[in-house]
């Protein structure tokens, strides 16, 4: 009789005490009458043939006359064979085994083994003192909830069949390989840690997996590198408040700390990461997220620090949140930098100024400092609006926001511009009076100003109409308000300035005198010219744009209807919107877009299709592709040259086209090389939003660069404009 004692046994009819020597006649027993399963004499248990007495008991129990379905082998301290190596017979085993709080003090092997019982296995609470490789195994459920492996361990090629693996709060010492096993049912890895030793080489692989089920990894700490490559998630999966530590390892890896490399979440799939502490958010070094695939289920970030992810991979994850097919939730940071979340409160009605503003203030930042920024609303509601400024440039985080107060500073400073001589002057940040005699300069002041001026004409009609409070100037303002300069705005003061300046016909004097101010410095020694009377001008004529999207072709369709629809949407809802006339023309012949030319009189033409250096692709009479030739496109707007100002050619290798146009027209644009449809759609985007914000066309070409860079679209140098005076490349 062993004396060893179970405890806590989960059913009352199970046994007390340990019933092996009963089973097994013979048995040995230690010097304290504990059998040599549960003995801790381990010299003693080597010598006496443990590994003998284990298979004895093994067949014993698989071929017994014992009714029960389930076996114990609690508490066991199992030690290996002469070469110190733990094996299992390369059998099925119909029964359940239950190893909760074992010990397997030598290196573990089990290869072509399967565990049939619909019961699983457990290894709970169970301690792998050395290695662990699992090779060919099947299961129908495993448990190794709270087990501590203190080397590595390896599974390959098994299969958790229609059951579950349970790995919650293990402690992983050693490096964990899972590597063309599949999952059918729920995988739990919960509340465990991996890396855990002093060892700072070891690594954590998921590779060539299926979860087929479930599969969470929430609480999960990974103190080494970790990496899931070619892993299929096909039902929901979760790393929720997951912590990937930074690493110190002594060996230098190929890959990031973090890796997903080719993974892929099927149709009924989701795969979250989320950090539920702001102050904690997830990934705190660099992270490797490359898709084999679009998803077709859903990935979805929250309180992430998305800009640790790899560039590259970050750029395809933004392409799919704008496609809906990735949420990047809250608290994320997307970016390189990017500023804290800013919440106005303010009534819905005067959302549309604090875009407005946060959209002027953008562009100036752009013009003034030569480098990317951007704003991205988060939440609209009847109450607030919440938005943050971002930037990719690779700047430090102290210049970023140094330069942010230093130009909100230059463009609150822009509405008491003085002028001297025949330079404009204004205050900069060393307090030196910086002298702007260069056109960009003056345009990029212009822009700025008259920009404010038409948020402040919006406020007066808001004034005048009992809709406008202090609070509403101190949300407007703080908009553009950042770290301790937001502490130094005499909001009251600014609001009087309103209260009694921006309303009715005043504004609209202020806002001719500040203009007439402006003039000398393009003509110098010119008197300025009287007052604006609107009501004696003549009315305004539209500026009309014709849109020719040709997408039948036997190459590749290029994604004409959604970027005309782009296009259409900006224009509507842009400032200059009732001076603007798109007239949009899908598939026209070469005969069609001449008549169109001649009769419309477009002022813009604007062609979407396929290029070739040797002209372009239009339709003939019987619907298929012809080529025009760079000498009849040149012939063409020689003749309507009078009315057309600009020319768009959003198609590859348009660039030979483009020089053939400029000879009779003053602006071309053109593609220099192939680009995507995400690039072109991107540049047309940006360059109409220009265009319906009044700005002149190297104005509006460089906004259309900019969004492909914010895009984060690397065709930026594609675009090219050819002017009266020379080419314009982006950047240079």
């Amino acid at each position: 009789m062993c004396t060893h004692k179970y405890v806590d046994l989960p059913r009352k009819k199970s046994p007390s005490c340990c019933p092996y020597p009963e089973m097994l006649e013979g048995l040995p027993l230690d010097s304290l009458g504990v059998c040599i399963f549960h003995s801790n004499e381990i010299a003693w248990k080597r010598t006496s043939s443990f590994v003998t007495w284990f298979a004895k008991l093994l067949r014993q129990i698989e071929h017994g006359a014992q009714e029960t379905d389930e076996f114990y082998f609690r508490d066991f301290i199992i030690v290996g064979n002469e070469a110190s190596l733990i094996t299992l017979p390369k059998r099925t085993f119909k029964k359940k085994f239950d190893f909760t709080g074992a010990q397997f003090l030598d290196p573990v092997a089990w290869q072509n083994t399967r565990f049939a019982s619909s019961m699983g296995v457990s290894f709970a609470s169970t301690h792998f003192h050395s290695t662990l490789k699992i090779e060919d195994v099947h299961f129908r459920g495993a448990d190794f909830t709270g087990s501590t492996f203190g080397d590595s361990i390896r599974i390959q090629h098994t299969h958790f069949k229609n059951s579950y693996a349970i790995f919650d709060r293990c402690t992983f010492n050693g490096n964990v390989i899972i590597h063309d096993t599949i999952f059918d049912g729920i995988a739990m890895f919960t509340d465990s840690v991996f890396g855990q030793s002093s060892r700072r080489d070891s690594h954590t692989s998921f590779s060539d997996i299926n979860f087929l089920d479930v599969v969470d990894f929430s609480n999960a700490i990974f103190h080494c590198h970790v990496s899931f490559e070619e892993v299929r998630f096909h039902y929901h999966s979760e790393f929720v408040d997951t912590q990937f530590r930074p690493i110190e390892s002594t060996i230098r890896y190929r890959t990031p700390a973090v890796n997903f490399a080719n993974i892929q979440v099927s149709r009924d799939g989701s795969l979250t990461l989320k950090s539920s502490d702001q102050a904690k958010k997830m990934f705190q070094q660099e992270v490797g997220f490359k898709l084999k695939t679009d998803p077709e289920g859903i990935i979805y970030f929250e309180n992430v620090n998305f800009s640790n992810i790899k560039q590259r991979d970050r750029n395809v994850l933004l392409r799919l949140s704008r496609e809906g097919k990735v949420s990047i939730g809250s608290g994320c940071i997307k970016y390189r930098h990017q500023t804290p979340l800013k919440t106005i409160r303010t009534e819905d009605t005067n959302h549309p100024l604090i875009e407005d503003l946060t959209q002027t203030f953008t562009h100036y930042f752009v013009a003034r400092n030569g480098i990317n920024l951007g704003f991205e609303i988060v939440e609209r509601s009847t109450e607030k609006i919440s938005f943050f400024y971002f930037t990719d440039e690779n700047i430090t985080e102290d210049e970023f926001l140094g330069r942010l107060g230093h130009t909100e500073r230059d463009l609150w400073s822009l509405l008491t511009m003085e002028l001297d001589g025949r330079y404009l002057t204004t205050q900069g940040e060393d307090n030196e009076s910086l002298v702007r005699n260069n056109e960009d300069s003056i345009l990029t002041m212009v822009d700025g100003l008259s920009a404010l001026l038409g948020t402040f004409f919006r406020v007066g009609i808001r004034i005048a109409l009992g809709r406008w409070r202090q609070m509403d100037t101190q949300a407007l303002i703080g908009a553009v308000s950042f770290g301790d300069q937001a502490q130094q705005i005499p909001f009251t003061d600014i609001h009087r300035a309103l209260m009694e300046r921006y309303t009715g016909q005043s504004l609209f004097r202020i806002n001719s005198n500040q203009n007439a101010n402006l003039l000398p410095l393009l003509s110098p020694g010119a008197p300025p010219p009287p007052l604006r009377n609107p009501e004696k001008e003549a009315p305004r004529e539209r500026t009309k744009i014709l849109f020719l999207g040709v997408y039948s072709s036997s190459e590749k369709s290029p994604d004409v209807v959604r970027e005309m629809e782009k296009i259409q949407s900006n224009l509507r809802l842009s400032k200059e919107r009732d001076y603007l006339e798109l007239i949009p023309i899908l598939e026209p012949t070469a005969d069609r877009a001449l008549q169109l030319i001649l009769d419309e009189e477009p002022n813009i033409v604007h062609f979407s299709g396929h290029g070739h250096r040797k002209g372009i692709v239009l339709l003939d009479e019987n619907g298929r592709s012809a080529l025009v030739s760079n000498k009849a496109i040149s012939s063409l707007f020689r003749l309507a040259k009078r009315h057309i100002f600009c020319v768009l050619l959003n198609s590859c290798y348009s660039k030979s086209q483009a020089e053939a146009i400029h000879r009779h027209i003053p602006y071309v644009i053109a593609m220099n090389s192939s680009i995507s449809d995400a690039a072109a759609i991107a540049f047309s985007t940006g360059f109409y939003k220009g265009i319906g914000s009044g700005r002149e066309v190297p104005t509006a070409f460089k906004i259309g660069v900019l969004s492909m860079q914010l895009a984060g679209i690397d065709e930026d140098d594609i675009p090219e404009l050819l002017t009266t005076r020379q080419t314009h490349v982006f950047g240079e």
